[in-house]
């Protein structure tokens, strides 16, 4: 996060709505899929140029266009010019720290959102999208290549689904419904994550999973601040009853609301999981090295008094009695053992050394 902010550098001095990309370029070539359907036909082409694109988008048909990579800011810039979208919006459209957010305006609905996924060293990422509603066409945004919307093309196969009879809202509606499913299984994998440095730390505690929980207590702040303005949005978009008020499609929203509140309540409670765990984290340490310093300080104590004695009768001064007794080098081993075994007992009492 601290990463993307220091990108905002590049917007100094900018001109507001100036499109300017803030984030990484995961994906290396900006990806068009255009798919036009009505109740008995789908149609998905690929595009390359807004040129081959924009006699493909007067077709009378509903369209979705969905765009994967963010880094060819010119090619959203021609494209966005071309369908006569606001620049503010564009702005938005690359701002990857953009908190999710819905805006209508005269001819568009705009709104953006986090999606989550996790990567090869299972590290949670967001994705950042954003979602246009112009009449009959829909654009998706994606910051990345993404799973989601392989449900809902394969759904959209089906002649008598739901997106091929009802309106363009409803697409918006089955693609905020899928980004929801993904906040289930980011927070499936934050608990079982959670479970694993929780066991970990009360038996095993080690100081490399320290680490991990820090990085761990980070992601989850991460998805916490991302997925929290959800709940704002779904509730605006709601109660847009000019646009969403067909086939009763509040009644969906409202179900997907619910959702957004369970995901945030469970958000809540893992962030002060993580943070017991990291504060059980810190305790183990310190006991360990407690216990440590507890053997250490009880073995040194009983070699102080043996120390002392061997210190003594180690002298050598001419008129030692003992040194010259015959049985003197045997009746101080005896009285080592005996010093030995009484402060065993006495520490053994104190329940130093266990329970008695």
């Amino acid at each position: 996060m601290l990463r993307l902010l220091q990108r905002m550098k590049k917007k100094t001095g900018l001109s507001p709505g100036t499109p300017v990309y803030i984030g990484e370029c995961f994906e290396e070539k900006t990806e068009l899929r255009l798919v036009t359907y009505n109740a008995e036909t789908m149609t998905l082409s690929r595009p390359d140029t807004v040129k081959e694109l924009a006699p493909l988008l007067k077709k009378p048909e509903k369209k979705w266009l969905h765009i994967t990579g963010l880094c060819d800011a010119l090619l959203i810039k021609e494209l966005c010019d071309h369908l006569g979208v606001h620049v503010l919006v564009q702005e938005d459209i690359l701002n990857t720290i953009q908190r999710p957010k819905i805006e209508e305006y005269d001819d568009l609905l705009f709104l953006t959102i986090k999606q989550f996924y996790t990567n090869e060293h299972k590290q949670i990422l967001g994705n950042h999208t954003s979602i246009l509603l112009l009449d009959d066409l829909v654009i998706s945004f994606a910051e990345t290549s993404s799973s989601a919307i392989d449900p809902i093309l394969l759904r959209m196969e089906n002649p008598s689904s739901r997106i091929r009879t009802l309106g363009s809202t409803y697409l918006i509606y089955a693609l905020l419904d899928v980004i929801v499913d993904s906040y289930f299984l980011t927070l499936e994998q934050i608990g079982s994550a959670i479970e694993d440095y929780e066991e970990q730390a009360l038996f095993e505690p080690q100081e490399s999973d320290l680490h991990k929980i820090y990085s761990l207590r980070r992601e989850i702040l991460y998805f916490h601040k991302s997925v929290w303005p959800v709940r704002e949005l779904i509730n605006t978009t709601s109660r847009m009853e000019n646009r969403f008020s067909e086939n009763n499609l509040q009644f969906f929203l409202r179900d997907l609301y619910d959702h957004v509140i369970q995901i945030i309540e469970t958000a809540d409670v893992f962030r002060d999981m993580i943070s017991n765990v990291l504060d059980l984290q810190l305790s183990s340490a310190s006991n360990r090295m407690n216990e440590i310093m507890k053997v250490l300080t009880i073995i040194a104590t009983i070699f102080i008094p043996l120390t002392f004695l061997a210190g003594i009768y180690g002298m050598n001064f001419t008129y030692m009695p003992e040194l010259e007794w015959k049985y003197g080098y045997f009746a101080i081993w005896g009285v080592m053992l005996l010093v030995f075994m009484l402060l065993l007992v006495y520490f053994r009492k104190k329940k130093w050394l266990g329970k008695s």
